[in-house]
């Protein structure tokens, strides 16, 4: 758990830093793929963290921004 505290942590920092963090972005910080970057980003959206932008799940220009409510 304390990794995932961490990795949660350099995101919402990157966020914040840069307005907006993509799962390329966060998967070059932490040094993991781009499949684990993307789970923790939609962990971090569901829990109202962080909000999603994109016109679908497979838009390349995709990225997520603070701020939010959280999903059910």
């Amino acid at each position: 758990m304390e990794r995932a505290g961490r990795t949660w942590t350099a995101a919402v920092r990157f966020a914040f830093a840069r307005g907006r963090v993509t799962t390329r972005d966060l998967s070059g910080l932490i040094g993991r793929s781009t499949r684990s970057s993307s789970s923790i980003l939609k962990t971090l959206e569901s829990k109202g963290v962080l909000v999603w932008h994109g016109t679908s799940r497979n838009d390349p220009a995709q990225y997520y921004a603070l701020g939010g409510e959280p999903s059910e």
